[in-house]
């Protein structure tokens, strides 16, 4: 991607070196001198570059370069007037949510000041997971993609293509997820852990089913932890028959957690253990190797549950909350793979993300008899367990 400085980062001099550097356009990157939305042309033009983005590999679009002509370099000229950027922003919200289906998710938009009393803007569009878009503006309903000569209209094979490839993208997640599932109840991981319930969360990026992606993971052991290996997958770290975690190449991770019975009873486990150790130990790591990474697309959560068949989901004594323990009832599968949850933006916070996840969570703690889990506020924000 030619914009190589994180999206909150990017600034004057970001885009001043895309001028200096003469980067051309090309499948991720187009530069427009000026927006105007004023005919149902110019905004069906538009609507289109949003589409053909989010269904070819994402990228971005900046309004306010001038090209260079007859040997001379293009210059930032800014494209709206910074006292009518919030009324022009808004303009360009509210038509993408209204002209494109269905709807485009994840998109970023940042005005950057030029000095000159205007401002050039920013956008960047992710590659979709729930492609293909059309635009739908006033009867317009056209899909499109981009190449290297910039945006196109599909024709039918290609659209047919499209289609099949977001259906198989998933499958190939889901299949990937089975996949390791069977490992880890095999014993053919980094560490074999011991019988017992185990808490598995997989994360799994979009392009991991639509691409041969392939990050660079040598760079992630000075931010992680002193402790990763190499494997034949990436790399991974564990203590011995208590837990693992492994990143794959193509930006995937894999945390497996032993979730020991409680000293009272060998068939009852803390049922706060699952989401503290999500919130606690997993998610912080995963967010230090997305940031590292640099990902930002949209991400495919699974949660499961293995070998949890007999066993009861308790409180901790130290919990303030009381329970009719008549209601709980013991788990009657052997193994509960959790349907996925999609987050369709990066989310850098830990508590972002267990809301994101609560569907999940609350699944979990309903497979023992609990209405929800109890580390939710009303409004379903994550608030952890009660000490």
């Amino acid at each position: 991607m030619p914009l190589h400085a994180p999206f909150d980062e990017i600034d004057l001099a970001t885009l001043q070196r895309l001028v200096d550097d003469e980067v051309p356009e090309d499948r991720q990157l187009e530069y427009k001198r000026e927006l105007n939305l004023i005919t149902k042309e110019q905004k069906r033009e538009f609507l289109a570059d949003i589409s053909a983005f989010a269904n070819a590999d994402g990228g971005h679009l900046i309004i306010g370069i001038e090209e260079g002509k007859g040997g001379k370099k293009g210059n930032v000229v800014g494209s709206t007037k910074t006292n009518e950027l919030d009324q022009f922003l808004s303009k360009i919200q509210n038509l993408i949510r209204d002209g494109v289906e269905p709807n485009v998710h994840g998109l970023s938009i940042k005005p950057v000041e030029t000095g000159s009393g205007e401002a050039a803007i920013v956008i960047f569009v992710r590659q979709s997971w729930s492609k293909p878009h059309w635009v739908s503006f006033r009867g317009h309903k056209i899909f499109y993609s981009r190449n290297s000569n910039g945006k196109y209209a599909l024709d039918i094979e290609e659209l047919r293509q499209l289609f099949t490839l977001s259906e198989t993208a998933a499958e190939r997640i889901r299949d990937f997820r089975a996949e390791r599932i069977g490992a880890i109840l095999e014993g053919t991981t980094p560490v074999v852990m011991e019988s017992g319930p185990k808490l598995v969360l997989h994360v799994i990026p979009f392009s991991a089913g639509s691409t041969r992606r392939q990050f660079d993971l040598s760079v992630l052991p000075n931010f992680l932890t002193n402790s990763l290996s190499h494997n034949f997958e990436g790399l991974f770290e564990g203590t011995d028959k208590e837990y693992f975690h492994q990143i794959f190449r193509d930006g995937s991770f894999e945390f497996v957690y032993r979730l020991p019975p409680t000293p009272k009873s060998a068939t009852e486990v803390y049922g706060e253990r699952i989401d503290a150790t999500i919130s606690n130990y997993c998610l912080p790591s995963l967010l230090k190797q997305q940031d590292t990474l640099e990902m930002s697309e949209p991400q495919f959560y699974m949660l499961s549950l293995l070998d949890v068949s007999g066993y009861v989901f308790v409180l901790t004594p130290r919990f303030i909350m009381h329970a009719n323990r008549r209601d709980l009832r013991p788990i009657v599968r052997s193994h509960l793979l959790i349907p996925e949850v999609t987050v369709e933006q990066h989310e850098p916070e830990v508590d972002g993300l267990m809301k994101h996840l609560r569907p999940a969570i609350d699944a979990a703690w309903q497979s023992s008899g609990w209405p929800k889990s109890p580390n939710y506020d009303e409004e379903g924000n994550w608030r952890g367990p009660k000490q």
